[in-house]
């Protein structure tokens, strides 16, 4: 393997494993902390408002976060410095722009209409302006962390996007659990505001300090091909939120607000599995666009399969245990009242640990170009996915939900495996011969 590959591989491995595991620890006691200050119907609320948040900030960023993961590094490896800040500021300009009229249309009444006739719910509908600001804020903060991931700025990176939120809500959470304040949904979705506005201002600082840097070398990149690379992008990240917001709002209209509680808590447990796949997650994506660009596609697979076959051993000790024990997790972590979801946590343990497997298939055919069958796939995945849900959740309830989901998630990885052996002519998953090492 390549020094310089291998140098960003390990530094951005272990600055992201620290980021990731600071994000868990602090989720988890954030989560169990706001079970105990919020009723499980206002605790179903909150996630639903940071649900609709996520998937729209998403929407909002038409695909360029995703994009300059894979256009940035490889202007940078051909040293074309100019053109890599050209992206950038590109991009900082479009999802300010973008971010700011979703959040306009969303102020102006936009989400009170959808909370009222959508998600039957008046307590979103009082806070449609709050939900407005998150998805600009939400979306400024993404950019910003993935244009530092392109650079490979790790450790700020994960600050901004995974555990500088929750590390710093937690303390303030943790006041309202010690003083007894109970119920106050509206003032803890303040809090969180003020907290992305103080993670973005540390953000666009970092970013801008290191555009700086980038020296001018005469190098261009038109900003349309920057918007035709990022379409792809978009599709493919609002099918993937979709993915995982859609089971949420399936449950927020067709069953109780109390089961979104206990379906997201659901959802963040079963998570552990996949976090050290996440781990890698964030410095690979750059790695796969910048060794296809030079052509080295056997050093590409072994990198993949390795990271695939690492990662099996950590992920399942994780899904061993929730087997064995997610009941009293959940019941620990969030009270007696979530131990109903525990079935669902099997399931959903089952697709992830499937995932794992497979390694990073589709973020193989993601950064090499082969974004179109990535997303095919995932489109005929979600969908079925999705209307199983639907109608499982009225013979199973949450449970229905979860299954639906982990078939979706197995079936969408199969396919993307294949497509990445036969479109790239690497195989991603995991390897029983020892030998490869």
């Amino acid at each position: 393997m390549n020094i310089a590959i291998r140098r960003k591989l390990t530094n951005g491995g272990v600055w992201t494993l620290i980021g990731r595991g600071i994000a868990i620890i602090a989720a988890v006691a954030i989560n169990a902390l706001l079970a105990r200050v919020l009723s499980p119907q206002n605790l179903g609320t909150y996630f639903l408002v940071f649900s609709i948040a996520l998937f729209l900030s998403n929407f909002s960023n038409l695909g360029l976060s995703r994009s300059i993961v894979r256009i940035i590094p490889g202007l940078m490896a051909e040293g074309k410095t100019q053109a890599a800040r050209q992206v950038i500021l590109f991009s900082l300009i479009v999802v300010s722009i973008s971010a700011f009229i979703f959040a306009l249309m969303i102020g102006l009444g936009g989400g009170s209409w959808a909370a009222e006739n959508i998600f039957h719910s008046k307590s979103i509908a009082a806070v449609s302006f709050y939900l407005a600001v998150l998805v600009f804020l939400l979306s400024l903060r993404n950019l910003l962390a993935e244009i530092l991931r392109a650079l490979y700025n790790i450790f700020v990176s994960r600050f901004i996007d995974d555990f500088g939120h929750d590390l710093i809500l937690l303390p303030i959470i943790g006041a309202f659990w010690f003083l007894g304040w109970k119920n106050n949904l509206v003032t803890i979705i303040r809090f969180a505001l003020i907290v992305n506005f103080f993670i973005i201002f540390i953000g666009l600082t970092v970013v801008l300090k290191n555009v700086k840097r980038l020296t001018n070398d005469g190098s261009h990149y038109k900003n349309m091909d920057t918007l035709k690379i990022s379409s792809a992008f978009w599709m493919i990240t609002v099918i993937f939120f979709l993915q995982n917001q859609l089971p949420v709002w399936i449950i927020g209209f067709f069953l109780e607000k109390s089961d979104i509680a206990i379906f997201t808590a659901v959802i963040q447990l079963v998570s552990v599995v996949y976090a050290p796949s996440l781990v890698m997650l964030v410095v690979i994506p750059p790695i796969i666009a910048e060794l296809y660009s030079l052509g080295r596609i056997n050093e590409l697979e072994n990198i993949l399969r390795k990271s695939a076959t690492i990662l099996i051993v950590p992920s399942g000790l994780l899904f061993s245990l929730l087997i064995l024990f997610g009941n009293d997790i959940l019941s620990f972590i969030y009270g007696d009242f979530y131990r109903t979801g525990y079935y669902s946590v099997i399931a959903l343990a089952l697709g992830m640990f499937v995932n794992v497997i497979t390694g990073y298939c589709g973020e193989a055919l993601v950064q090499t170009g082969h974004q179109a069958i990535h997303l095919t796939i995932m489109g005929i995945t979600t969908f079925c996915a999705m209307i199983g849900a639907v109608w499982l959740s009225q013979i199973f309830g949450i449970l229905g939900v979860a299954i639906s989901m982990a078939l979706g998630n197995v079936f969408q990885n199969l396919f993307a495996l294949f497509f990445a052996k036969k479109k790239i002519g690497i195989w991603t998953h995991v390897s029983l011969d020892f030998r490869f090492f």
